[in-house]
């Protein structure tokens, strides 16, 4: 079985770490990212709602990936931007 890289913890935030890559993800389900908790809430879901399109994520999870958010906008915002490796391929064409 393959090795994977260890996760860093983010300080004051239990549920939450970084990749090896410095992305912030949600320790305990490790491929969701805190920018998609994000991207919900910057489109006025509540948390509730986001639990409803997230359901294997507990609420405390939620709350600390909008906290983060909130924390750390600049960051959030700046990966939210930044075009995804399939959209660079798909304008490639």
């Amino acid at each position: 079985m393959p090795q994977t890289a260890p996760l860093t913890p983010i300080d004051g935030y239990a549920h939450l770490a970084r990749t090896p890559q410095g992305t912030p993800i949600i320790a305990r389900c490790p491929r969701m990212r805190v920018m998609d908790v994000a991207a919900a809430y910057t489109c006025d879901f509540t948390p509730d709602e986001i639990q409803v399109d997230f359901p294997f994520l507990s609420p405390p999870e939620i709350y600390q990936a909008i906290a983060f958010y909130l924390d750390n906008r600049e960051e959030i915002d700046r990966a939210l931007d930044a075009p995804s490796a399939f959209a660079r391929l798909a304008r490639r064409g």
